[in-house]
């Protein structure tokens, strides 16, 4: 009696699993929720190119705006690989929409647990979580209409004229 082996497991009390996209953009991997992918298209060359110059991508009689994911995460030197044919995700968040430029996608509907990101990442506008792969890599969930929407209110920001006050000393008298 009172001999063996004694177990305490503790459990997470919430547990958050959802379907995501998999892309590769330079390098890196990245998880896409699945629910705001409207549309995946394999774009050749000639209207890749349209779309960066335009900064616009058109599906179904609706145009875009144009990104491509690492210049979303500030990586704005970062080129897209060179391909035959480049994917492009038509993704929806709310009532905001974009078209994502990635290098490739890695694995579409793919389960993943979401991990919490802890209070430094957590105040980043556009990354909602991580995940561990089955290979062990670390993978952040993203929303890239999010980073879209923080990276044209920063253009704003950039463009809008700022009023500079330059306090004067005035002689006193006492």
């Amino acid at each position: 009696k009172d001999k063996g082996t004694r177990f305490i497991i503790y459990l997470p009390l919430t547990l958050a699993v959802t379907q995501a996209v998999l892309v590769k953009a330079a390098g890196h991997t990245y998880a896409i929720p699945a629910v705001m992918v409207e549309q995946v298209q394999q774009l050749k060359a000639e209207p890749l190119a349209l779309a960066y110059a335009e900064r616009r991508a058109q599906w179904q009689s609706r145009r875009y705006p144009f990104h491509f994911l690492p210049h979303l995460l500030g990586a704005h030197a970062a080129q897209a690989e060179s391909r035959r044919y480049s994917p492009l995700l038509f993704l929806r968040s709310g009532s905001n929409a974009i078209a994502l430029h990635v290098d490739e996608i890695v694995g579409s509907n793919q389960e993943v647990v979401v991990k919490s990101i802890g209070p430094q990442l957590q105040r980043i506008v556009g990354i909602t979580g991580a995940t561990v792969l089955g290979s062990g890599e670390i993978v952040l969930i993203l929303n890239p209409v999010l980073l879209a929407l923080r990276e044209v209110a920063a253009a704003a920001a950039a463009a809008a004229p700022v009023e500079v006050v330059v306090p004067v000393a005035r002689p006193s008298v006492m």
